[in-house]
């Protein structure tokens, strides 16, 4: 079986995830009938809940009951006439038919109601909010939306998803700041009356725990730097939430690098194999192969590394190198790991369903170079990093100053470059070049929170998340701010405040447990995907939150639930970017505390899905960094292409001893390579 597959660099995991769980949004609309057999269709669950369909049949009714009626009295009088029947008999019968006509008015609302269970107060609900309340609020937000549109032509909302540079001044296609995000509440204000004051009351009862101030944000920042540098003594290191973890990282790239670099990527599911060429003040010209790891692979160390570097040659021969050369190579390891040098690092627990039961406290780098070795592949690990450092160092690549990475994705991580005097975890500085004067620093701050440090930002929808997660009381920063939770988080939000009847309520019967309510179920299929989406509203349309209800099995939605869900959604993804931005003022605050020379600007590196694709994440980060990060430093946040990738080769060809291997032939000289390089 072949399981290589070519993929285009701009592809990277988070976003193929993305992609991939949308779609599963368009599955949900067969679970919303409450008591629907497996069997039932998808058509039938929509006339079941729908109430546009159960406005449009009782309309249907009423014509025919009034075209019966009519035709009833010309019948009569047809009759009457006919037979010369007395005005009596004349009246008794228009009396019947009378009568027969208002049972049927009663009785229409129960006909109908059966298909659509719904109540007769409902049904007059309905009627009284399409003849009455739905013209004056279709012309009201007409008339709204027309003086948005020409009083602010140029100042509408333009999604900045996918910006690569925002700096302490940039200005957001004519925006400062976006005006919505400045007064959130204002998308419950676009209507007069658009929602009563007691569902008002009790929405911000709900959601008040996610407004956080900049006082809370402050809090947050001394709070982490504390575990920071707590992290960074021996002594207190295992009482941290912050590990601080040495990557032996301590140098930058000068653009001045050149060769061929390898590089392999093994994540959860795929692993990349890479080679990346660098020529002088030149971009990186980079040739990446996605493969599938064989579940079989995914028991023993050393019949996945053989796999690993059976993949790796064919790699190389399909791209002409030669095998006859020696290359170094830069390898990215997504699992945990004690590192205690640029190419050596332990490994600790597996996860993502993988086992290597073998590899536990072993070498990484050394088990997979033996095999690389006796492959009889002349290829040198000089750096075993993470994804974060990935970022920082190819970020750095183009632009210097570059000192912070961060990923914001499904998960969340960052580092930094920390002074090296202050690092007192470092186990062997033998390894250390001896001109180094700071080194890379993983932060693991998805892991703040842990000990109960941020037990003042956690609300009970948090601690929800928390507990059905798979890792309970661990990573809880990054469950307040990553992809992977915020849909989610969402959901838990949005099913409390069905539960407290203030959104699609028109089909709810109130005698009936929320959780048989289908709409309930159909939100926990949101994404956060669709989050990014429903921010591209501008507080008015609602075209988008729409779009998203619709996939979701919702049509019947009213501008007030668009409104309070469109709400919902903005306040969670705004508080993720307020904490995101605090944890970064942080480092950059350390950062200016450390400088060695006056330093100026500050460049950070991201990467991730949840970053490049929210329409809103990076104005919001800007503006409260405006805030929270030393006044007289410049920043300038960058985003950061295949870090992982690029990163990874920049990081092998930058290490203290590569250029010596490559230029003296070291690999084919070391008693390593002649012990292992053994010809069967």
């Amino acid at each position: 079986m072949n399981h290589q597959t070519q993929i285009t660099m701009t592809k990277n995991g988070d976003q193929l995830l993305e992609e991939q769980i949308t779609p599963l949004a368009d599955t949900t609309k067969t679970v919303l009938s409450d008591n629907a057999s497996p069997s039932s269709t998808t058509q039938r669950s929509n006339i079941r809940h729908d109430p546009v369909f159960l406005f449009r049949l009782q309309i249907l009714f009423m014509v025919v009951l009034f075209g019966l009626v009519l035709g009833g009295y010309a019948l009569i009088n047809i009759i009457c006439d006919t037979n010369d029947y007395s005005d009596f008999i004349r009246t008794v019968l228009r009396l019947f038919l009378t009568v027969a006509s208002g049972l049927g008015l009663l009785i229409m609302p129960r006909i109908c109601g059966y298909f659509a269970r719904i109540r007769i107060s409902n049904w007059i609900q309905n009627c009284w909010h399409h003849f009455c309340l739905r013209p004056k609020e279709n012309s009201s937000e007409y008339s709204h939306s027309t003086t948005i549109d020409n009083s602010h032509k140029n100042t509408r909302f333009v999604s900045q998803a996918g910006k690569e540079i925002v700096t302490r001044d940039s200005n957001f296609d004519g925006l400062l700041h976006d005006p919505v995000e400045e007064n959130i509440t204002s998308i419950l204000h676009v209507n007069e009356n658009f929602i009563s004051s007691k569902d008002y009351t009790e929405l911000m009862r709900i959601t008040s725990p996610f407004h956080i101030t900049v006082e809370t944000l402050a809090h947050l920042m001394t709070t982490m730097e504390k575990h920071c540098q707590m992290g960074l003594e021996p002594n207190t290191n295992s009482s941290s939430d912050l590990k601080m973890l040495p990557t032996y990282v301590t140098n930058l790239p000068t653009r001045k690098e050149q060769g061929d670099i390898l590089a392999l990527d093994l994540g959860g599911t795929n692993f990349r194999t890479l080679l990346v060429k660098l020529h002088p003040n030149n971009e990186p010209q980079v040739i990446s192969e996605a493969h599938i790891v064989p579940d079989s692979k995914k028991l023993l160390a050393n019949d996945l590394f053989e796999f690993i570097v059976d993949v790796l040659k064919q790699f190389m021969i399909r791209n002409q190198l030669d095998l006859e050369q020696e290359y170094v190579l830069g390898f990215t390891f997504s699992f945990a790991c004690e590192q205690i040098a640029l190419n050596k690092g332990k490994f600790l627990t597996p996860s993502k369903g993988w086992v290597l039961s073998d590899l536990i406290g072993q070498d990484v780098v050394q088990v997979l170079q033996r095999i690389i070795y006796q492959k009889q592949l002349k290829v040198k690990i000089t750096a075993l990093i993470n994804d974060t450092v990935g970022t920082l160092m190819a970020c750095a690549y183009h632009e210097n100053t570059c000192r912070v990475g961060v990923i914001l994705g499904t998960g969340t991580n960052a580092c930094y470059f920390e002074d090296i005097n202050k690092i007192h975890t470092i186990s062997d500085r033998a390894v250390l070049p001896t001109e180094a004067t700071e080194m890379i620093i993983n932060t693991e701050w998805g892991a703040l929170g842990e000990g109960g440090c941020l037990d003042m930002l956690i609300t009970n929808f948090d601690r929800e998340i928390d507990r059905i997660s798979n890792n309970p009381g661990i990573h809880i920063f990054e469950k307040l701010i990553s992809g992977m939770y915020m849909g989610r988080l969402a959901a838990e939000v949005l099913a409390s405040l069905i539960n407290q009847g203030i959104i699609l309520k028109t089909q709810r019967d109130h005698k009936q447990s929320y959780r048989y309510y289908g709409p309930f179920h159909a939100l926990y299929m949101l994404q956060t995907s669709h989050i990014s989406e429903i921010e591209l509203d501008t507080g008015h349309t609602f075209a988008n939150t729409r779009n998203v209800l619709k996939k979701l099995g919702l049509d019947y939605a009213t501008n007030t639930d668009c409104a309070i869900i469109s709400y919902t959604c903005r306040l969670i993804s705004r508080r993720a970017a307020m904490l995101t931005a605090a944890a970064i003022a942080v480092l950059m605050k350390r950062l200016h505390e450390n400088k060695q020379v006056a330093m100026k600007k500050i460049c950070i590196g991201i990467d991730g899905s949840l970053y490049r694709f929210h329409p809103r994440f990076n104005m919001v980060i800007q503006r409260h960094l405006k805030i929270l990060a030393p006044v007289l430093l410049n920043y300038e946040l960058r985003i950061s292409a295949d870090g992982s990738g690029i990163g990874a080769a920049i990081c092998a060809i930058t290490a203290n001893d590569a250029r010596q291997a490559l230029h003296k032939g070291e690999i084919q000289k070391s008693s390593f390579y002649q012990q292992h390089n053994k010809i069967p």
